[in-house]
Parts: C-alpha cells; structure tokens; sequence
C-alpha cells in the first residue's frame, strides 16, 4: 500500500521510501543537472525526512532508495544510525545547497535511536 507522507497517522517500525526523494531523475541525468535547487529544494526534502522519521518507532528501520539527496545530510540524521550492512546507493546527489555531489555515495538503511 501507498500511502501519503501527510496521511500517516500512529508509528511504525519500518518505512521504506523507495524513489520517493527525487523528481525528475531521468532529466536531471540526460541534461547533466548541477543545481537542483529550482526544482526541488533541500528544506523540502529535509521536512519530509524529519516527518517519517517522527512515525518510526524507537530502534524502527528507514529505508530510503532513489533519493536526490542524502539522509546523512538531513537533520533528522542525529536520530538516526545507518545500519553497518547498509547499502550504499550511488546517487547522483546533490548538497543541502542544491548542488551536484562530486562522487558521492549514501547509506540506505538507518535505525531509530531509542
């Protein structure tokens, strides 16, 4: 089942976000982007984040796939731990700035701190 970020309601033990944290990834490749700021902002991806994160339950797993940007980057991350075993995911990211990421790599699965 989909369901919509603004539709969650109680707390969950795991969310997987998979190619929810990007648009357009296919023109943002084909016509080499490097700022994606005037498509889609870091703050915007950051609330949301921070939104999920706040429905895990404590030791809950995220799992976030296809993303634009890097949870690492977020500020949900210092309630967060990447899972040792985590995939990495190879990008193209951007920074919080909206800037292309020079080889940049990210973990896809973090735990919930308790």
């Amino acid at each position: 089942m989909i369901i919509q970020p603004q539709s969650l309601a109680g707390r969950f033990d795991v969310i997987f976000a998979l190619a929810v944290f990007q648009r357009e990834p296919h023109k943002v490749e084909e016509i080499e982007t490097q700022d994606l700021s005037s498509r889609y902002r870091f703050d915007r991806f950051d609330a949301a984040v921070k939104k999920l994160v706040h429905r895990l339950k404590p030791g809950g797993i995220l799992c976030v796939i296809h993303s634009q940007y890097r949870i690492e980057d977020s500020s949900a991350i210092e309630d967060l731990e990447p899972l040792r075993q985590s995939p990495e995911s190879p990008g193209p990211f951007f920074g919080c700035d909206g800037r292309r990421l020079v080889n940049a790599t990210a973990q896809t699965v973090f735990r919930k701190n308790d």
